[in-house]
């Protein structure tokens, strides 16, 4: 089975003792957004939210219960 990959945005997120920084690009490497956000459990729906409008969802889309075209990057520094 093929995927079409103009379907789907790629997600960086870069994390952080205080703050983190997702960004969003498209399958072209064009950047979509910049989403910093605090090191807080409580801040996350904030940013998942901000990334979900990407994908042409609604704000009130729960990415938890449905299949929207999203692949999540995680990446860290050593410090």
């Amino acid at each position: 089975m093929k995927h079409r990959k103009e379907r789907f945005i790629y997600v960086g997120v870069d994390l952080h003792k205080r703050t983190h920084t997702a960004v969003v690009i498209n399958c072209w490497n064009e950047k979509l957004a910049v989403i910093p956000f605090e090191n807080k459990p409580a801040a996350f729906p904030a940013m998942v939210e901000q990334v979900v409008c990407h994908v042409g969802g609604p704000k009130e889309l729960n990415p938890y219960q449905y299949n929207i075209p999203l692949i999540c990057l995680y990446a860290h520094e050593n410090a």
